[in-house]
């Protein structure tokens, strides 16, 4: 499936797939986008004034199978409508609705708004439910109302990607470290590590590990990684997933020897870890990771620029389907020490896309 701005060549399939929508949920009325008399060329609306609104729409194999789109809210300040919402039946049900908003939320963020109105109706029961688990907060009815028939009406308050590091708190907080201005800095402990069970039957959980916790289900973290300073075998910085534990993932660059190191990640379930490592060279000191969550199914990511990611790992995490906590994480397993640089972190959509192929089992 592929997410692109609309076209003139869709605004046809999209009237029908909007249209359709609203007539299962008996919306087919006065008062709501049915009758809107640009409903069929919306492209004319959304292209006309780029620097206040944008469309996009979702397309399998060149059929429309969703869209989203926002335009201005001249009763609020600094306000974007989020604005038809919709897809075909046979793709609902996979998160796809989630990440649209996350797309159409990061347009109206680059287009300057700073909050996100939109309007719906008590009959589209599962768009409400995706609204309020999207953080949106139920409001009064303004006194500027598009469509007169919607009946709920909801606001957010739109946020930077860029990391609010306050939000941040610390499992094992270090002797030794610093929050700076989009960066934070860690010295390591000696004989700090994370690991459970398996092959080396030990249980080593003292790494200070520094994570913001959500609930949300579907988004991607980056960070960039700064390890100029290891220089001990096993000494290592990366991303980490700690809920408890037992219960954890990571990836990082480990420190070998002065020939190589071991860019790998562990992923721990129910108190039983496992490793999956490649040998990089032993002069490269800086890695980016991308740690993407679809539900409790996760990927993560490494980049050696911060623009060309490659696949680390798939896994699916027993216990983590709620709220999470994620960050980042340093430690030095045997009596070293080095400083770790975590900076350019990001929250954002997921750009771990759902699969396209194969249908899912039922089960």
């Amino acid at each position: 499936m592929i997410f692109e701005q609309l076209k003139p060549e869709y605004d046809q399939a999209l009237a029908k797939l909007i249209r359709h929508n609203l007539k299962q949920h008996g919306l087919d009325v006065p008062g709501t986008v049915y009758f809107d008399e640009g409903l069929e060329h919306l492209s004319g609306f959304y292209l006309a004034e780029p620097e206040k609104r944008d469309y996009f729409v979702l397309t399998d194999a060149g059929e429309v199978v969703g869209g989203i789109g926002l335009a201005e809210f001249e009763p609020f300040e600094n306000c974007a409508e989020l604005q038809k919402l919709y897809l075909a039946d046979r793709v609902k049900g996979r998160g796809l609705g989630y990440e649209l908003i996350k797309l159409v939320e990061k347009r109206a963020t680059e287009l300057g708004y700073k909050q996100m109105y939109l309007e719906t109706h008590t009959n589209l029961e599962a768009a409400r439910h995706i609204y309020e688990k999207s953080g949106y907060q139920l409001i009064d009815r303004p006194d500027a109302v598009v469509h007169g028939t919607m009946n709920r009406f909801y606001l957010k308050q739109l946020e930077d990607n860029a990391m609010n590091l306050q939000k941040f708190t610390w499992t094992r907080e270090p002797r030794d470290y610093k929050v700076l201005e989009g960066r934070i800095e860690i010295t390591t402990a000696p004989h700090t590590d994370l690991w459970q069970r398996t092959y080396y039957h030990f249980r080593n959980d003292n790494a200070p590990v520094c994570q913001m916790e959500t609930d949300e289900k579907f988004f991607s973290f980056t960070v960039r990684t700064d390890f100029e300073k290891s220089h001990h075998r096993f000494d290592q910085c990366g991303i980490v997933m700690y809920l408890d534990s037992e219960n954890w993932l990571k990836a990082s660059v480990e420190y070998e020897n002065e020939a190589f190191q071991h860019l790998g990640s562990v992923v721990t379930n129910h108190g039983y870890s496992d490793w999956a490592t490649t040998a990089i060279p032993a002069d490269v000191k800086t890695m980016w990771y991308r740690f993407s969550r679809r539900e409790d199914d996760y990927c993560i990511e490494c980049s050696r620029d911060g623009k060309e990611f490659s696949q680390m790992r798939i896994c699916h995490m027993w216990e983590g389907a709620g709220k999470i906590r994620f960050g980042i994480y340093a430690c030095s397993p045997e009596d070293s020490s080095f400083t770790a640089v975590f900076s350019d972190m990001n929250l954002g959509e997921c750009v771990w896309k759902a699969h396209v192929g194969q249908a899912p089992d039922e089960e």
